[in-house]
């Protein structure tokens, strides 16, 4: 009898010590599991997923084995986000180069094979194969993919000073917005009024980037488009491409610049954290008094000066802004803005519609103070 129980003891420490790896908890990163922060890189909303991509990132060590399981996700959107939280990570995702290269020989989707490559630039050019696949990559049939083997093969040989790059933090102040008469002269004959959000740079090509909000008094539902120009001749500025949606990212406006390099964005940028809230509401007001009284232009300035509150990204490939002056939610009662006490994030609250929205909002480093970066929305606010 001693002996039987003896052996039914043995089985069940066998079993309980199968069974214990099995009951450890999930480890947190955030206040968020792994697996949460995963599902979160196929959100619809790009804000959701850049910032799952940014803790992703930051806790490298722990999310790199996971993230290349999903490099063979038959989710486009999660290939794209995972592909570009392991560019994020750089040196320190060197053990995805290889299920890369083979993402890279069956990738369909041309956008994600420009962004495999520029991963695979961040993580390391000289890695083997990665050259190789950088020369194929030149025949390829996009351009975005073209142009990015063509960064991977410079990145092996970087030059001594690293050029500019779209980061507010290093954003040029307005010294010239050299194309506002020039995009003026093009929309007058529409009568429409614009605000002037940044323009961007590159060798003799320069983008207005801009939000034709107001025409013959009344607001348009639009989104920020691009004007391309190249300068030619005496000086003059020749249209190559006019109200292009950017929406959709950068990619475009990298074409019609004829490159990701060596831009430079010229922009006012950046308000006091202290005065955010403020200068958002005085600003808001300042717009729509202007519209009440027919005053297009004075509304568009007043959008210009809210646009330095939002970063780059924000103000030129979403029209969260636009969206936000057209229904009017800034400077509605429950619209906050406010600092977390327990972190250097801001709280943000929203009416939208018959409900209210809440999330968490962060800051980025911007020419003269701060911009909002990003929006992490408690409940996603449903489109307008």
């Amino acid at each position: 009898m001693q002996i039987r129980m003896v052996g039914w003891l043995m089985v069940w420490l066998v079993l309980l010590g199968l069974m214990l790896p099995g009951c450890k908890k999930e480890p947190q990163i955030e206040g968020k599991s792994m697996n949460d922060w995963l599902s979160l890189l196929r959100n619809r909303e790009i804000t959701v997923r850049e910032r799952a991509c940014d803790v992703l990132a930051r806790h490298a060590a722990d999310s790199v084995p996971h993230l290349r399981r999903f490099l063979s996700s038959a989710d486009p959107t999660m290939r794209k986000s995972v592909v570009t939280t392991l560019g994020m990570i750089g040196p320190g995702a060197g053990a995805a180069i290889k299920g890369l290269l083979q993402r890279l020989a069956r990738e369909e989707v041309a956008v994600i094979r420009a962004e495999i490559l520029k991963a695979l630039a961040n993580i390391d050019p000289k890695a083997e194969g990665v050259a190789e696949e950088f020369t194929k990559r030149l025949r390829d049939e996009d351009p975005r993919v073209r142009q990015a083997a063509q960064a991977g093969l410079d990145a092996q040989n970087p030059p001594k000073k690293p050029e500019s790059d779209l980061e507010d933090a290093r954003a040029t102040q307005p010294e010239s917005y050299i194309l506002r008469e020039v995009v003026a002269a093009e929309l007058e004959k529409e009568e429409i009024a614009f605000g002037l959000v940044a323009e961007v740079v590159r060798e003799n090509r320069r983008a207005a980037i801009i939000w034709p909000g107001v025409q013959n008094d009344r607001l348009i539902e639009s989104q920020p488009v691009g004007y391309v120009f190249e300068q030619r001749g005496e000086g003059k500025w020749i249209p190559i491409a006019t109200k292009v949606d950017l929406t959709s990212g950068p990619e475009r406006l990298v074409e019609l610049l004829e490159g990701a390099d060596k831009q430079r964005v010229v922009r006012a940028c950046g308000v006091e954290k202290d005065m955010l809230p403020a200068h958002l509401e005085e600003q808001a007001q300042a717009f729509r008094k202007a519209l009440a009284e027919k005053k297009p232009h004075e509304a568009m300035q007043a959008f210009e000066q809210l646009s330095k509150a939002f970063s780059f990204r924000i103000a030129a490939y979403t029209d969260t802004l636009p969206t936000w002056l057209q229904t009017g939610v800034i400077g509605k009662t429950g619209f906050k803005l406010e600092p977390d006490k327990n972190s250097d994030r801001y709280t943000l609250q929203m009416p939208w519609k018959a409900a209210m929205r809440s999330g968490e909002v962060r800051l980025t480093r911007c020419a003269d103070g701060y911009a909002i970066a990003e929006i992490n929305w408690t409940a996603a606010p449903k489109e307008p």
